[in-house]
């Protein structure tokens, strides 16, 4: 059995749309996910929580990408590079342009 890593990558607590970004590196694979949640998500998507979720991403694929050699590394570079409102869109870039292997998912 793998060890579960995990962090909260950015959050904030506006009462409109407060938004939280997290990481989870388990069994080889990143989920990397960004939570809305608020009236105004309500407002804009007909549910006050909307996620987006890229998954499936094998983590030796996003090492190499980062240059990193350990999971630990890994996450402290996302924990440094990636703690920002925008870090989903972002990451979703980077993993697109650097034509990594994932799954996507938002609702």
């Amino acid at each position: 059995m793998r060890k579960i890593l995990s962090e909260t990558l950015y959050e904030d607590n506006n009462p409109n749309a407060a938004r939280s970004i997290s990481v989870e590196i388990k069994d080889g694979f990143v989920t990397f996910k960004k939570q809305d949640i608020g009236p105004l998500v309500d407002d804009m998507y007909g549910d006050s929580d909307y996620e987006c979720v890229i998954f499936d991403l094998p983590v030796e694929q996003l090492r190499s990408a980062f240059g990193v050699e350990t999971d630990k590394e890994l996450l402290a570079v996302l924990k440094r590079d990636y703690n920002t409102s925008d870090a989903f869109d972002r990451f979703a870039s980077f993993v697109h342009d650097k034509h990594l292997r994932y799954s996507y998912y938002s609702g």
